[in-house]
């Protein structure tokens, strides 16, 4: 790679030269044009390179040790982020040709423009409030302070430095020849924008609004002498990057400026790792740049791998026998893809395929199927499988790169080479861990969002080649929450993968309407899998990517055959039906109404005297706690075994165990033993992903597309009457029986009907009309034949108006539904506009700073144990506060006379750690045994008894909310 900056032409034509920029804003349809050409260094009335003091300017406002001289130029900190990016293009000259093209632009100049804008990131900081904050550093770079500057608050130089540039273009102070009247809140405003704006967050509001605060006489933040020296900056870095032709179109600068802001902020972060170590004496710029910065930037780049910047050579197309050799005959739909995803068939473009078919049909291996072949044939560089739960997805990350038989790890069916494979959620760090390092930005603002952001797999998910987490990790990109546009440069050249679309609210909808818009926009595929896809739903989704990628798409039709593999591109629509698989999705299965606990608890025992494998799916965690610990009452008083509890409220080791267990008595290679007479009482955390086979199935009272979720955990796998694993193909020999639905009488039907229901039902639940159509299509009909009637069911259950007696509960519920997604757009970014008129100023995180990508959602606390007078984390781990965090469903403060406990706690773990277990909610229990604890916590109202322990779980008193 040539390490000098790139040889410009000679300017011609443009009148003497001046130093700076010279912008040129025209009318480019509804948006605006700008240009830039640097002219000639050193011209009259500028402070020039000849001025030192103006090159005086520290880069962080940390420690200061005048023995190792730890302090960095300024100039010197934005070469080194310009010399990432300069390097990423070189890594990735595919990146730099797509924005030249989005912008309008040739690549020579738009690499010179964007290098350059990426270098002026930091300008905020050549203000003296910004100097000040570390007045030695400033004093031994001999910079006059004048401490009456006061610098705004922390981050407050992205939006100074957005003021400052556009106030040196509104005076000219950096050149502006244009043809008619500078107007700097129009292009140039953005153009700033988006690389100032590298916080997290953009500048909002009125630039000229942020110019007169900084200006005012009571907060002033920079001083005249401080422009001069932002114009030295500017003059030295365009003695570098001369940026001298060519203007970006508007059009394509507000469509790219997401993904620009992104790229931006990643460089700023790679900039900050101690790979880009201090210079003393420090060099001349061009010196420093050539001998100190791209070296630096080439060894991170190294060490990083983000995916921007990376593309790990990848394996051509592979046929479906050799990815999956344990699997002999692919099902229809695997064959379906097999024959359409190649070179020959597939169009030309980024696609949105949505598959629709039965649990257990091997939607996993299609889907995965789609993006090696889009890998393999150039029109995706990595993947990201998201998921619904933090369960499902650790479930997803073992079934894709476990040591189980059957296929090829999916890192190596995408890649001749090593990748970066992450599980993305918050909670679990596991295996092939990407790289970390130490940082300077600590000292940056006293933050470490580097050190932060390099170390934690929640944020580096999207960064790594190869990701598997939650949704929420490809969500919090299309949510107005810090770091988004982090998050959205990770996902381009990726193929989006999303399984069990239908498991998300109308809040998360939107966000992921957005996220697929805006995924389209760039080019990227999507794919999307469900076994229970409502129509409505199905057309919301392929409008938000058909809108993204500019397609028109004929309306929907909700009589479409199932199961239903749709492909979308610019040369259309195309619905291939597909033949069901084989398997218990052909199975005749009847439900029976049980009115009782009781009568559902006497049915169940009564399977397992026989030997059967049962679940019972309840809709709470405090209905499922309170059915075991009444049935291990009953079942241990006739000496069978214990039933197992499985629930989402566990420590990630309990949760382990409890799924290790689970998998031993249910999973599809469970042995005959192990199955027989097994009892699992679970909540939804069982009813996707996991690969579970139980003989019988009774359930709380759920929605259509539930109860076939939880359908497809019956008679999965082929079995005799031993519970024996038949060879595929068989028939299964187990006898005939019926699915217990817990629903009070369905008829008559009246405005109490819903009461009739579980508490817990009518909280999780709250449309008494989409049960009531549930209980009404699934109790109707003689038999269900899911593969024949799942697509009618759900029409009806969620096409219908409920009944008349149900229309005012039904109406407040839908109420709701709405309500959330308004929510939902009024967090979530515009992606039809630009990257300062799409955010939204709601408040769109948490206390601990993540990005709210579900409502009602996401309480935690971090438990803690009192023994004799000392404190501890319930698990003791190389990370124990995230060993001892646990889900919570309401949200919870430690008592009073607990408040120094924490601090006590967390004073032991490193810095970085200990900052964000700050952020976190810890709740201090006593031991009463030695496997129970038990305490008290304040909620909104009160006090409420807490306990944990290993077999049960976190229980909250008696007010369970969910």
């Amino acid at each position: 790679m040539n390490r000098s900056p790139m040889p410009r032409a000679a300017t011609s034509g443009r009148g003497p030269c001046r130093a700076g920029l010279t912008f040129d804003v025209t009318a480019a349809g509804n948006g605006a044009i700008v240009t830039a050409v640097v002219s000639c260094p050193g011209s009259p009335g500028l402070v020039t390179s000849s001025d030192s003091a103006a090159g005086h300017r520290h880069a962080r406002a940390g420690k200061f040790s005048p023995e190792t001289g730890e302090w960095k130029l300024l100039l010197h900190h934005m070469l080194d982020v310009a010399a990432v990016l300069w390097t990423g293009f070189a890594r990735r000259p595919e990146l730099l040709a797509f924005l030249a093209q989005g912008l309008g632009m040739c690549v020579e100049d738009a690499r010179a423009m964007l290098i350059l804008l990426a270098a002026l990131h930091d300008a905020g900081k050549v203000a003296t409030s910004f100097q000040a904050l570390n007045p030695t550093i400033a004093v031994t770079l001999g910079l006059p302070l004048d401490l009456t500057a006061r610098y705004s608050g922390r981050g407050a130089h992205g939006s100074l430095g957005w003021a400052m540039m556009l106030k040196l273009v509104r005076d000219g102070r950096v050149a502006l020849p244009t043809d008619s009247p500078l107007r700097a809140d129009v292009g140039a405003r953005l153009l700033f924008a988006v690389v100032c704006g590298h916080h997290g967050r953009p500048p909002q509001g009125s630039w000229r609004d942020r110019l007169r605060q900084a200006e005012s006489t009571t907060a002033r933040e920079f001083l005249d002498r401080d422009l001069d020296a932002l114009v030295w900056h500017v003059d030295t870095l365009n003695t570098l990057f001369r940026w001298d032709h060519g203007r970006p179109d508007g059009n394509g600068l507000k469509r790219l400026s997401f993904l620009i802001n992104g790229i931006v902020t990643l460089c700023d972060w790679i900039g900050s790792t101690s790979h880009f170590q201090i210079a003393n004496p420090p060099p001349d710029a061009e010196a420093y740049w050539t001998d100190c910065a791209l070296p630096s930037a080439e060894k991170a780049l190294d060490a990083f791998h983000p995916a921007p910047f990376s593309k790990p050579a990848r394996r051509p197309p592979e046929s479906f026998a050799t990815l999956f050799p344990g699997i002999p005959h692919p099902t229809p739909l695997q064959a379906r893809v097999d024959a359409l995803f190649t070179a020959d068939c597939l169009p030309s473009g980024p696609l949105l395929a949505v598959i629709e078919d039965m649990t257990g049909s091997g939607k996993t291996e299609a889907g995965d199927l789609i993006a090696q072949r889009l890998v393999g044939l150039g029109r995706a560089d990595g993947v990201y499988v998201g998921l619904p739960t933090m369960a499902t997805a650790d479930a997803a990350f073992i079934r894709r790169f476990g040591d189980e038989t059957g296929r090829v790890p999916l890192d190596d069916a995408l890649f001749s080479e090593p990748a970066q494979v992450m599980l993305a959620h918050s909670k679990r760090r596991r295996g092939r861990a990407f790289r970390t390092a130490d940082t300077f930005a600590g000292v940056e603002d006293g933050e470490a969002h580097a050190v932060d952001w390099l170390a934690r797999s929640s944020r580096l998910a999207l960064a790594a080649d190869l990701g598997v987490g939650t949704v929420d990790q490809a969500l919090a990109g299309a949510i107005s929450g810090r770091f988004a546009t982090l998050r959205l440069s990770g996902l381009w050249r990726k193929v989006l993968l999303i399984d069990e679309v239908h498991a998300y609210d109308d809040y998360m909808r939107v966000l992921l309407a957005g996220l697929l818009r805006h995924h389209a926009m760039m080019g990227g595929s999507a794919v999307l899998m469900s076994a229970t896809l409502p129509a409505a739903i199905r057309g919301e989704l392929i409008r938000a990517y058909a809108d993204g990628a500019g397609w028109t798409v004929p309306p929907e039709a909700r009589d479409a055959p199932y199961p239903l593999l749709t492909l979308l591109h610019a040369g259309g629509g195309e619905r291939h039906a597909v033949a069901a698989a084989p398997g218990f999705g052909h199975r005749p299965v009847r439900f029976e109404a049980i009115p009782t606990e009781d009568e559902v608890d006497r049915r169940v025992v009564a399977w397992i005297r026989d030997g059967r494998s049962v679940v019972w799916f309840r809709n709470t965690v405090g209905d499922a706690v309170g059915t075991w610990r009444r049935l291990c009452d009953v079942l241990s008083s006739m000496g069978l075994a214990e039933p197992l509890l499985y629930h989402a409220r566990f420590v990630p080791r309990d949760r382990a165990e409890a799924e290790r267990r689970l998998l031993e008595v249910a999973g599809k290679q469970a042995a005959t033993g192990a199955r027989r007479g097994r009892l699992v009482i679970s909540t939804q955390a069982a009813e996707q992903s996991l690969d579970l086979d139980f003989d019988e199935l009774a359930s709380d009272m759920a929605p259509a597309d539930v109860l076939f979720q939880r359908l497809g955990r019956r008679r999965r796998h082929a079995r005799d009457q031993s519970g024996m694993l038949l060879a595929p193909g068989e028939a299964d020999h187990r006898g005939d029986s019926s699915v217990l639905l817990h629903v009070p009488p369905h008829q008559p039907v009246d405005h109490g009907w819903h009461g009739g229901l579980s508490w817990g039902a009518r909280q999780i639940y709250a449309d008494p009309g989409v049960l009531w159509h549930t209980a009404s299509e699934l109790l109707g009909r003689k038999a269900v034949v899911p593969t024949r009637d799942i697509r009618s069911i759900m029409e009806a259950v969620f096409g219908s108006p409920p009944p008349d007696a149900l229309a005012p509960a039904s109406a407040r519920a839908q109420g709701d539904n709405l309500a959330e997604a308004q929510q939902g757009r009024s967090v979530a970014i515009d992606f039809q506009a630009d990257l300062v008129d799409g955010w939204r100023n709601s408040p769109v995180e948490d206390e601990d700073g993540t990005p709210r990508t579900r409502l009602g959602e996401g309480h935690s606390i971090v438990i803690g144990v009192i023994r004799e007078n000392a404190v501890s984390f319930l698990v003791s781990d190389d990370d124990p506060v995230a060993a001892s965090e646990c889900r919570c469903p309401i949200p919870l403060a430690p008592m009073d006379e607990q408040s120094g406990l924490k601090e006590a706690l967390i004073a032991g773990l490193p810095p970085g750690r200990r900052k964000a277990a700050n952020q976190k909610t810890f709740l201090f229990l006593t031991s009463r045994d030695e496997n129970g604890y038990r305490g008290t916590a304040m909620s909104r109202r009160d006090s409420v008894d807490v306990t944990y322990t290993g077999k049960e779980g976190l229980m909250i008193g008696r007010r369970e909310k969910d």
